[in-house]
């Protein structure tokens, strides 16, 4: 029987073939599972039903990334269980039995199982809302889509990318559109005012999300999808949608100016080239040319004119688009053509536009021009110079009118100042051995100062404005007044180190933030490690890693064996975007952002619903049992995982609300009610038990001894640093265990010792609470005490970046304890207690 052709070209003679074979042949024969086809998916035309089935998931896509509250997580993991249910998600399930998919399941377990062991339990718990409801739409993806919902979903995931662009740069204008959007979001619980205030810097786009480099990075995957879905339709009326998503997905890209996701895009680009057929290769290529020439302009026409509306800046990108459009219609197919038929043509034609890229980027960086001052602005310019006395000269008009200039080179982000002068004068400064190598030189003027000339005595000339480049993208690309990959590599050095401090479940979820402190070697904020393989070492150790690594590699080893051996279309733009998201991943906190984790997780499981086969071949009916059971038991792993891990965030929030609401009529009755507080939330608990020993100690009920002694070991044990302090103050303090007091405070203090906070407050306790408390008889304990607490400080302090400081209060008061050391007891008890009260 011949196969029949879709209007676009591809096969779907696999569908006639099975109506030729014998009801014993149907019978004996393996289901098939899901092959790669050539020229991506086919199959059958989709049904009404499939079309709903995946506007449905666009919307679900849509409100997962848009209101990101633990609500629409719960309801998520509740569609996700019952669209679990079904025949259509246990034969998905028994050809899905594959490695990305277990990886999925057993990533989950761990985030699950190190959400509940964080010692960190308010950060864990924030956490696991977004995993799970990431998880949620990828189990629903699983459950009930297969190959041929995939050019849909496509369309769904660059239109929900597109839509996010078009919110984040009319946000940045301060347009109707955000507007409508936050109104919106804000009347489900989830506002973004914050966002609002943020959503621009300078001329960087941060987006929705407020990071620049995430947001970046959507758009980027969104771009990647909607020129496949250019190259790829068969229609004008496609074509022109699928370039409009194009040209609203570069322009917030680009703007972004995100130097990390705009490199790894090109290494996207090429990986796409390289794996993408001979007789597309060049019609991609000039694709991708005029896609980024029609990006450059309008993006040009955007910096261009800050004080832009919303509504001019959404037509510029609808005029991006239109540009895309016209070029693929007009030009691009017929460039292919022609030097397609002509090697050397071709050859040249690359040749030539590489050529044309690196000289602009040459003259780029080589023509320079006068400084223009517009309003109080800096100019800062790094140069490498050797320990010496140097002069910095300058020329221009109106300079009696510029500020002071600065040298500085510290990745803690401090500002040594070397030398200040006057403008107009020449400035001497003289670099110490310390701090020679890369130094930042600034000059600061106010509205009218032109800058002409800014040179050093050792004969340096410093570049001024970068006259091709437009004044956003120079600021993005030359500023030197952040130290981003001394800062990351910083990080990358600190996980590693919380790593091998826990190598196999690592300390749970929404650690990092609360123990890089105690590694850090000068103080710094960081929530997340900027790097996601390394994230997943410190919260789940090597337990998370293995699943991580497998649903990760899994993915990729599919897009591989689809690109070796079919030459898909689809396989290689999928391949791209795998290699941008997990490249770009590796420098940023991508997939700890919940909108970003939604959009990528259900990426990196398109190539399972394409490309998987199960690992059990069903080769014969006892091989065919064995698969259905196998697929039946991973259906119900992901059931039960959504119902328990469901239900447990559920109990949590009932705990929430009801203790909120809890009003106690008797002590009996409110410490019998926080204890099922504790026991019925999993998840929060370090509040609950520290407020128990309280009031066990406060009220002096000796028939909750037991439990509160309990709790007592359960926060010893932790080490964090409020429970350990908390101890120190709610449980040893009223009980007079003075040894166990000063211990649990030096203890608690290993995990905040790079923040000065940390030591201050501590010093602050025993100066107002516990010197009062011990009196003159235990001041020989208490100098014990408070010198162990100063010695642990100066030994923390050798060889630190940056030393922890006291206050003048509190370390006039430490150097005294020291001292009164060797004084009488009631001399040090009579000095101690004139230097403990608060300085006025």
């Amino acid at each position: 029987m011949s196969a029949k052709r879709s209007k676009n070209g591809t096969v779907q003679g696999d569908l006639a073939k099975q109506t030729d074979q014998s009801p014993a042949e149907k019978i004996e024969s393996p289901p098939a599972a899901p092959s790669p086809q050539k020229g991506g998916p086919a199959g059958e035309p989709l049904t009404r039903k499939d079309t709903v089935m995946v506007l449905l998931y666009t919307l679900l896509l849509f409100f997962a990334m848009a209101v990101q509250t633990g609500t629409m997580a719960l309801i998520l993991c509740a569609l996700a269980l019952v669209l679990c249910i079904g025949k259509t998600p246990l034969n998905n399930f028994r050809v899905r039995f594959c490695v990305p998919v277990l990886g999925l399941l057993a990533f989950a377990v761990m985030n699950g199982a190190a959400a509940i062991y964080s010692p960190f339990d308010s950060y864990a718990v924030a956490e696991f809302y977004k995993f799970i409801a990431v998880f949620s739409l990828a189990v629903i993806l699983l459950a009930r889509f297969d190959r041929r919902h995939v050019p849909g979903l496509l369309w769904g995931f660059a239109s929900v990318g597109g839509f996010m662009g078009v919110v984040s740069m009319d946000g940045a204008c301060g347009g109707a559109v955000f507007s409508l959007y936050n109104a919106f979001t804000s009347r489900l619980g989830y506002s973004l005012d914050t966002v609002a205030e943020e959503a621009v810097t300078g001329s960087r786009v941060l987006g929705i999300y407020a990071d620049a480099n995430v947001t970046a990075c959507l758009f980027a995957m969104t771009l990647l999808i909607a020129l496949y879905l250019l190259s790829r339709a068969d229609t004008v009326t496609k074509k022109l949608c699928a370039a409009l998503l194009c040209g609203v997905s570069a322009v917030p890209f680009f703007l972004s100016l995100s130097r990390g996701a705009i490199g790894f895009f090109a290494i996207a680009l090429v990986i796409w080239l390289a794996a993408a057929s001979g007789e597309e290769r060049l019609k991609l290529f000039f694709l991708f040319v005029c896609g980024a020439a029609a990006t450059l302009c309008c993006s040009a026409l955007i910096l261009r004119f800050d004080d832009q509306t919303g509504t001019v800046t959404l037509l510029l990108m609808l005029l991006c688009g239109a540009l895309i459009f016209a070029l693929d219609r007009f030009l691009v197919g017929r460039l292919a053509a022609v030097t397609a038929r002509h090697t050397k043509l071709a050859l040249g034609t690359v040749a030539v536009m590489l050529l044309l890229c690196v000289g602009y980027g040459i003259a780029a960086v080589t023509v320079t021009g006068p400084v223009y001052f517009e309003g109080q602005t800096r100019l800062v310019r790094e140069v490498s110079l050797k320990p010496g006395a140097y002069t910095v000269s300058m020329e221009g008009e109106g300079l009696e009118r510029a500020g002071a200039f600065v040298v500085e080179e510290r990745i803690t982000g401090e500002w040594v100042f070397l030398a200040n002068g006057s403008a107009g004068e020449d400035l001497t400064f003289t670099v110490p051995e310390d701090l020679a190598g890369h130094l930042l030189i600034g000059v600061e003027g106010r509205e009218g100062v032109v800058l002409e000339r800014l040179a050093l005595s050792n004969g340096t000339e410093l570049p001024l404005r970068h006259v091709l480049i437009p004044k956003a993208v120079e600021n993005r690309i030359f500023d030197a007044t952040t130290k981003n990959m001394e800062q990351r590599v910083q990080f990358f050095k600190d996980a590693w180190t919380l790593f091998t401090q826990s190598p196999l479940i690592g300390h749970g979820l929404g650690s990092s933030e609360g123990l890089y402190r105690s590694v850090q070697p000068f103080y710094y904020e960081s929530k997340y490690v900027h790097n996601h393989i390394l994230q997943v070492m410190s919260d789940m150790g090597l337990l998370g890693l293995i699943g991580f690594a497998a649903l990760l590699l899994g993915s990729g080893w599919l897009l591989l064996n689809a690109v070796r051996k079919e030459k898909d279309g689809l396989s290689a733009m999928l391949l791209a975007v795998w290699v941008l998201m997990n490249g770009h991943s590796l420098m940023e906190i991508n997939f700890s952002v919940r909108g970003f984790a939604c959009f990528a997780y259900a990426l990196l499981l398109l190539p399972v619903l394409l490309y998987a086969k199960p690992l059990l071949r069903e080769e014969n009916t006892n091989a065919r049992k064995v698969a259905r059971l196998a697929g039946a038991a991973l259906l119900v792993c992901f059931c039960v995982y959504e119902a328990v891990f469901g239900g447990l965030l559920m109990r949590h929030r009932s705990v929430m609300k009801e203790q909120a609401a809890y009003e106690p009529y008797s002590q009996v009755s409110y410490m019998n009610k926080l204890r099922d507080f504790i026991r019925r939330d999993v998840f929060v608990q370090e509040e609950n038990k520290l407020t128990y020993v309280a009031y066990t100690n406060i009220w002096e009920l000796e028939e909750f001894r037991s439990q509160s002694e309990k709790y007592v070991r359960d926060l010893r044990s932790s080490g964090t640093y409020s429970a350990c302090s908390g101890l120190a103050r709610y449980e040893y303090l009223p009980r007079g265990q003075w040894e166990d007091l000063f211990t649990a405070s030096r203890e608690g203090l290993r995990q905040v010792a790079s923040s000065p906070d940390g030591w201050n407050l501590q010093v602050e306790f025993y100066r107002t609470e516990v010197l009062p408390a011990m009196g003159e008889e235990n001041i020989e304990t208490f100098l014990s005490g408070v010198t162990a607490l100063a010695e642990q400080m100066d030994a923390y302090n050798e060889g630190r970046m940056e030393p922890v400081v006291l206050t003048e209060t509190n370390q006039r008061f430490l150097t005294a304890a020291k001292s009164a050391v060797e004084l009488p007891s009631d001399a040090a008890w009579q000095v101690l207690n004139i230097l403990a009260a608060p300085a006025e």
